[in-house]
């Protein structure tokens, strides 16, 4: 990793958490964060929380030919009424 100076920066990662908000019907991922930490913290569990309520945004992809198929993605990409969605 960078540091604010620009240095090169390499650590050993301890853990790797992957926390992900699953709609239990359709089993459908509506939001999901990366964390590089020993340990996730609330923070962490509230910005899962909010990329599950925004709409995604589809990714570029670096490899050639790798793309989203017509059927694929997060629910709010397919239907948009679905962004900022909460349950009661």
């Amino acid at each position: 990793m960078h540091d604010p100076l620009g240095f090169v920066q390499e650590f050993e990662m301890e853990r790797v958490w992957l926390l992900v908000i699953i709609d239990v019907c359709t089993r459908a991922v509506l939001g999901y964060h990366l964390v590089l930490a020993r340990e996730y913290s609330r923070y962490d569990v509230i910005k899962t929380i909010e990329n599950a309520l925004e709409p995604h945004r589809a990714r570029r992809f670096s490899i050639p030919g790798l793309a989203y198929g017509p059927h694929d993605g997060f629910p709010s990409q397919r239907l948009p009424e679905l962004a900022y969605a909460t349950w009661e």
